[in-house]
């Protein structure tokens, strides 16, 4: 029991980490649609590889 248990607290744990994930990407592609307007593509480039 303990450990059906213990493997769905590991699968929902690996869902909200997928979710933060896509959030994260969400929200870095939102942002940097907002910059691109600004700015220029350049600057977009440039901070998507210091991103990583």
């Amino acid at each position: 029991m303990a450990l059906i248990y213990y493997k769905l607290s590991e699968i929902y744990i690996y869902k909200k980490q997928l979710i933060a994930e896509d959030n994260k990407i969400t929200y870095f592609v939102v942002k940097h649609l907002l910059r691109a307007n600004r700015y220029g593509q350049a600057y977009v480039f440039h901070t998507t590889l210091s991103f990583y």
